[in-house]
């Protein structure tokens, strides 16, 4: 991509990698939303779709968010929506 965008668009690009492990979908009223509290090392962002998404560094922040908003769901990131599985 970076090759891509500087050969072809002439494009000077830099890359920065982020320390987050962990996506969750996060779910929750909007009062919840808003009043949401997460460890210094996470991030609340909106995904392609403007549905909250939780950035997380490890599975203790993912915990810690989770026992400090307990109106608020955290799903793992790419369920939202689909179909429950059916049992054979």
């Amino acid at each position: 991509m970076k090759f891509r965008l500087e050969s072809e668009y002439g494009v000077k690009t830099g890359m920065t990698t982020l320390p987050f492990t962990l996506a969750r979908n996060v779910t929750g009223d909007a009062e919840a939303l808003a009043a949401a509290q997460l460890p210094s090392n996470a991030r609340l962002v909106e995904d392609w779709d403007g549905a909250p998404l939780g950035l997380f560094e490890s599975e203790w922040s993912l915990r810690l968010a989770a026992e400090w908003n307990p109106r608020l769901t955290f799903e793992p990131f790419g369920v939202r929506g689909l179909a429950p599985a059916v049992a054979s």
